[in-house]
C-alpha cells in the first residue's frame, strides 16, 4: 500500500485561489506529466549533483512512494506520505530537500539550520542523516544528527556555528 496526499490544515490544496509561491518563485519546472510518465529520476528535474549520487548508487527508477511524492515536494508543498518499510520514503522527501538546497546560494544562519528532519527514534534519526548524505554527497553542505537525553556538546559545534540539515529524536 502506497499513498501520498497532502497534509495541510485548512483549505483543499486542489483549491487553486489559496496563495501558493509560483514555480518560478521556488525555482522549481513545472512537471506536466502524469505519474506514469515519471519512470527515471531523471523525469523529476533534480539537480545534477543529486541525479549523479543517484546514479553512483546504481539509482534508476522511482518507486511508487517517490514517483507519488517527489513531484509535490519540488513544487514546494506540504504531503504525508505512508508506505512500507524499505520503500524509499526518506528519499521521497531528502531528494527535493537536497535540489532546493542545491539551489539556494546561501549558508545556514548562525546557531541555525535550513533544513530539521525528526523522527522518533535515534536508529532512524542515523539513517535518515545518512541517507542525506548519500544523495547529497556532491553538494557544500553539513549535516548532523542530535538525540534527546545527551549533553549539547555532542551536537552543539554543528547548531552553533549553522549547519544545513540535521535529523533528530528526542
Amino acid at each position: 500500500f502506497t499513498r501520498a496526499a497532502s497534509c495541510q490544515d485548512g483549505p483543499d490544496p486542489s483549491n487553486t485561489s489559496a496563495p501558493r509561491p509560483s514555480r518560478r518563485q521556488i525555482g522549481v519546472p513545472f512537471h506536466t506529466r502524469s505519474l506514469s510518465d515519471l519512470t527515471q529520476f531523471t523525469d523529476f528535474g533534480l539537480a545534477q549533483p543529486v541525479l549523479r549520487a543517484l546514479d553512483e548508487a546504481g539509482y534508476t527508477a522511482p518507486t511508487p512512494i517517490q514517483a507519488q511524492a517527489i513531484p509535490p515536494a519540488m513544487e514546494g508543498r506540504d504531503l504525508c506520505g505512508i508506505a512500507q518499510t524499505g520503500t524509499g520514503k526518506t528519499a521521497a522527501f531528502a531528494l527535493p530537500i537536497l535540489h532546493r538546497l542545491s539551489l539556494e546560494n546561501r549558508r545556514a544562519p548562525r546557531r541555525g539550520c535550513r533544513v530539521l528532519v525528526l523522527s522518533p527514534t535515534r536508529e532512524l534519526a542515523n539513517q535518515i542523516a545518512e541517507s542525506f548524505s548519500d544523495y547529497g554527497r556532491h553538494l557544500p553542505y553539513t549535516n548532523t544528527v542530535v538525540f534527546g537525553g545527551v549533553t549539547i556538546s555532542s551536537g552543539g559545534t554543528v547548531t552553533a556555528n549553522g549547519g544545513d540539515g540535521g535529523s533528530g529524536s528526542g
